[in-house]
């Protein structure tokens, strides 16, 4: 692959695009001298962006998104202030040049303010949509009958050893059938008893 030309502060590199955009954006963080923790993108000569600070394949190859003798401009994506509140806010483009041009800076701030109004569009979609629940938790309450009502008696009760009624509801003791099979020498009758046994918890 042809190497693609990168400029910042008005100097030219060269930068092989036959590795990952993550490896690509690391080099060319540590080439402008800028910390780890800022973030970094290209932008083509018309000023358009190459997204890809927000790329969800950063291991994809770079020659898949950059044309092989081209020139592209390093900008630096600023953010909001932590502990702002607005730490997450697209603020600016900022191509690393000394003397970018009007139209250059034109195109960068139009794409980042239109990155940040999807952002809060995004925001206020589901904000609304937390309220519709929470509205609609408050205006549909469980009723009270329904509160009161005792639990379901599960399969496999004995129904017959006791009154599920007459149990306080607050105290629900329920009764399992546990079914023996039990052949026994001293039994009166011949053949093989199915006992039913009650056990209370």
């Amino acid at each position: 692959h042809a190497p693609s030309h990168l400029f910042s502060d008005n100097e030219q590199f060269l930068v092989n695009t036959n590795c990952s955009v993550r490896r690509l954006l690391c080099y060319v963080r540590s080439k402008v001298g800028l910390p780890k923790r800022d973030t970094v993108d290209l932008c083509d000569e018309t000023g358009t962006m190459k997204m890809f600070f927000m790329t969800k394949t950063p291991e994809e190859y770079a020659s898949k998104f950059l044309t092989t003798r081209s020139t592209y401009y390093i900008c630096k994506v600023e953010r909001g202030g932590q502990g702002t509140g607005l730490q997450n806010a697209y603020k600016a483009f900022v191509p690393l040049l000394t003397n970018p041009e009007p139209e250059l800076l034109e195109a960068l701030r139009t794409q980042c303010e239109a990155l940040e109004r999807n952002r809060l569009n995004l925001l206020r979609i589901q904000e609304a949509r937390k309220k519709a629940m929470l509205a609609k938790k408050a205006h549909h309450p469980l009723p009270t009958s329904q509160l009161n009502d005792p639990l379901p008696w599960p399969s496999g009760i004995n129904f017959l050893s006791e009154n599920p009624t007459s149990m306080p509801k607050t105290c629900l003791q329920p009764h399992f059938v546990l079914p023996l099979a039990l052949a026994w020498k001293n039994l009166p009758c011949r053949g093989l008893f199915v006992y039913l046994l009650n056990f209370s918890f």
